[in-house]
């Protein structure tokens, strides 16, 4: 299976789930419609980081105007110096949050500013990444984090509408 098989794949497995999600919302099935919800979230989101890794190696192997350090972030790999004094790319990971890459990509790829041309999507992009990190990273606290089906449809739609906007600002199709 090829990755972008495997990106569209997990876009229709949220799909999936939230028709489910909504199913057990109609039924009235809380926990189960609550399972579908998360994973409406967890397939969703991880569509969009296999498209931002995607491009982002995609970018790296074509462009040769890129510095060492655009190289480093597309690659999620620290940089450092090394006994010579040179900057080198390290084989350890550092993670940088979707976002950051999400608007780097726009910006240098797609020339386009995400943020400030199409605040209302870059809004809920933000939103959706703050929950999706409060159930991945949950941390203590006294009530059960609470999502509903309306909140998971904004959430794979939003990250729908930022998937096809990628891929017409970054192939132009």
């Amino acid at each position: 299976m090829s990755l972008s098989n495997l990106l569209t794949n997990l876009l229709s497995d949220g799909e999936r789930f939230l028709n489910l999600a909504r199913n057990c919302d109609r039924e009235g099935l809380e926990e189960l419609k609550l399972s579908y919800c998360r994973a409406v979230f967890f397939t969703s989101w991880s569509a969009l980081e296999g498209w931002i890794k995607y491009i982002s190696y995609s970018f790296m192997n074509i462009q040769s105007d890129i510095s060492l350090f655009e190289k480093a972030f597309l690659m999620e790999k620290r940089i450092e110096i090394n006994e010579n004094g040179e900057i080198e790319i390290q084989q350890s990971d550092i993670f940088y949050p979707t976002l950051k890459k999400i608007q780097y990509i726009f910006l240098k790829i797609g020339q386009y500013d995400l943020k400030h041309e199409n605040s209302d999507l870059w809004r809920r992009l933000y939103e959706i990444q703050r929950k999706r990190n409060e159930i991945v990273h949950p941390n203590t606290r006294e009530e059960d984090l609470v999502i509903n089906y309306d909140y998971a449809a904004i959430c794979y739609n939003t990250i729908k509408e930022t998937i096809n906007l990628l891929i017409e600002k970054i192939y132009h199709e």
